[in-house]
This record gives C-alpha cells, sequence and structure tokens, in this order.
C-alpha cells in the first residue's frame, strides 16, 4: 500500500525520512548513461553488418549497437544498445540506464574470404549491402 496504513500513525521524523526517500526516488535522474557517440574517423571501417554462422553483429555510424555472438555454447546478445566508447581493441556500450558492457573488438583486417573483425574471439566477416 503507498503509503503505508499506518503513515500518520508513525512519529514525524520517520514520516519525514519516509517522504525524503521517496522524493529522492522520483527526482533523481533515470538515464545515468553517457549518450551514444558518433564512431570516429579511425574507427569508421568497422561501421556495418558482420556475420558468420550464427553470429552477426551491426554498428551504427550514429552510435548504435546490435549484436548476437555465441562461441560454442557461450552466447552473447544486445539490441539497440548505445556505443559510449571505442577504440582498437574494444567498444562499451549500455543497456538500459544503468548497465555498461564491454565487448572485445579487433579489426577490420583483410582475410582471403571478405574483410574480417573479431568480436569475443569469434570471426565475423563484412556482410555486403
Amino acid at each position: 500500500m503507498f503509503p503505508p496504513a499506518d503513515f500518520l500513525e508513525i512519529s514525524k521524523a520517520h514520516r519525514t525520512a519516509w517522504v525524503a526517500a521517496v522524493l529522492a526516488l522520483l527526482l533523481s535522474p533515470i538515464g545515468c548513461t553517457d549518450p551514444p557517440i558518433d564512431i570516429p574517423p579511425e574507427r569508421l571501417g568497422v561501421v556495418g553488418r558482420w556475420a558468420a554462422g550464427e553470429s552477426w553483429l551491426e554498428i551504427s555510424k550514429s552510435g548504435r549497437l546490435d549484436f548476437g555472438i555465441r562461441s560454442g555454447s557461450f552466447g552473447r546478445g544486445a539490441q539497440n544498445a548505445d556505443i559510449t566508447a571505442i577504440d582498437s581493441q574494444r567498444i562499451e556500450y549500455v543497456v538500459g540506464p544503468f548497465w555498461t558492457y564491454s565487448l572485445a573488438l579487433i579489426g577490420p583486417y583483410e582475410t582471403d574470404r571478405a574483410p574480417a573483425i573479431r568480436a569475443m574471439g569469434v570471426e565475423l566477416y563484412q556482410v555486403a549491402r
């Protein structure tokens, strides 16, 4: 029940603390993460769709990430995540308002088959559009 049924019967100090806690929750920022970044020019080579078998990864120039990576019995994925940092070995991204994750990402590099990247140890090939 909101507020508690005995709200008026508790001491003024407890009532004040209860109201302060509720106000703090209501006034706290909902999204505490950084906004998505634009992919920097030196990393534009990773922008696009990459796939191999059941694994895929898509990175937009405006800093969005969608992926589903399977490696043996292990799998991980995210939909519509915001990229908050990218360097030569990883991408940091957020899911929801609070959860920040890191994805190991190497490349792109050339192979006999097609340009490739390695995400979480899985080699993915560039998909032609």
